[in-house]
């Protein structure tokens, strides 16, 4: 439903702007879950089905969790949804990608990434051992994740512009809904003084549409942005060597590689 309230959405914008009615059969909707690798793979194969050209890919979902969960695959939810998924799903349409000259991939980060100032511990990702769980630790960690693969991505693949964006803080709807019962209570008494500090979807979107079609003036490939502009990481998210091991450790559990 959401899907299609969207298309409708830009068939009209499209018209407003252009005075151009698009056809609706030049809009294509394919489902996917993040939270099962195999609804990812599904979601890849019916678009490479359609044999139809990829110009620019936004990995743009996420979720925010209260409490550890697992996804389908046993994974920690929160780095399978905001991480592995794209992970996986920008591996399987690389092959694609390449096919076009100029072609993109724009991820969504966070600065929430400082809460992960250690770094990656590559021996607990899923806070299964000795990583205890906490909401706003284990999300910065899916986020440095996606910093280090732009990093990685950039290296491995440089004819294809890869960039990490934050968006800013975004109103957003139901995003505290599976946070604790008290949080939510917080979250509807500080609502308006959120509304007034928060952006709106298209100043939140405005540097990942930049990213997406601008035709010079581009940063440098790899790069993190936020408002137009380059940002500077911190070392951790800079760390070569670093993106390389979740690389691999990526492809193995994501099933690439054994």
């Amino acid at each position: 439903e959401k899907a299609l309230d969207a298309m409708n959405e830009i068939i009209k914008y499209h018209f407003h702007k252009t005075h151009i009615l698009i056809d609706e059969s030049q809009l294509r909707f394919i489902p996917m879950d993040l939270n099962s690798l195999e609804s990812v793979k599904d979601a890849a194969k019916m678009f490479l089905d359609l044999k139809l050209s990829l110009d620019v890919l936004i990995c743009n979902a996420g979720v925010l969790m209260g409490k550890k969960a697992l996804s389908t695959d046993g994974y920690e939810r929160m780095m399978q949804v905001n991480y592995l998924g794209h992970f996986l799903l920008i591996n399987l349409l690389l092959p694609k990608l390449q096919e076009t000259p100029g072609a993109r991939i724009i991820n969504l980060s966070s600065s929430q990434y400082l809460h992960a100032r250690d770094g990656l511990d590559f021996d607990d990702l899923m806070c299964e051992k000795t990583r205890k769980f906490a909401t706003f630790s284990q999300y910065g960690h899916s986020k440095l994740a996606i910093n280090l693969m732009t990093l990685e991505l950039a290296k491995r693949h440089d004819k294809i512009r890869t960039y990490a964006v934050h968006p800013g803080v975004v109103w957003t709807p139901g995003i505290v809904s599976n946070l604790p019962p008290l949080w939510q209570v917080v979250n509807t008494l500080i609502a308006p003084l959120l509304r007034i500090l928060e952006r709106e979807v298209e100043h939140g979107a405005g540097t990942v549409m930049w990213c997406a079609c601008a035709a010079k003036g581009l940063p440098p490939n790899g790069s993190f942005l936020y408002d137009y502009k380059v940002k500077p990481l911190n070392r951790v998210s800079q760390d070569g060597d670093a993106a390389t091991k979740l690389w691999k450790v990526s492809e193995k559990l994501v099933g690439l590689k054994k």
